[in-house]
């Protein structure tokens, strides 16, 4: 629970914070920050979801997600992602 009293779940916290230092690290390695901003965007999207993103992606329901793409989901499907983040 949060504050609010609000759901909150571990996992999608924790992608959240793995998606933001991404940003970081893009943005100190001279990404252009405009291109990168979609990071902390979609982390504060996982971050507030009401289901775990676990749940979402067993699902097949990724692309619900504001901000991921089927080659997003195509990634966690080869395992590219999945390795990080699920």
């Amino acid at each position: 629970m949060d504050a609010k009293g609000g759901r909150r779940w571990h996992r999608n916290d924790e992608l959240a914070g793995q998606l933001q230092m991404l940003y970081e690290i893009l943005v100190i390695g001279g990404y252009d920050e405009s291109d990168a901003r979609r990071y902390p965007q979609l982390a504060y999207t996982i971050s507030r979801r009401y289901e775990p993103i676990n749940a979402i992606k067993d699902d097949g329901r990724l692309t619900e997600i504001p901000g991921i793409g089927a080659k997003t989901v195509g990634s966690c499907d080869a395992g590219g992602l999945e390795r990080q983040y699920f």
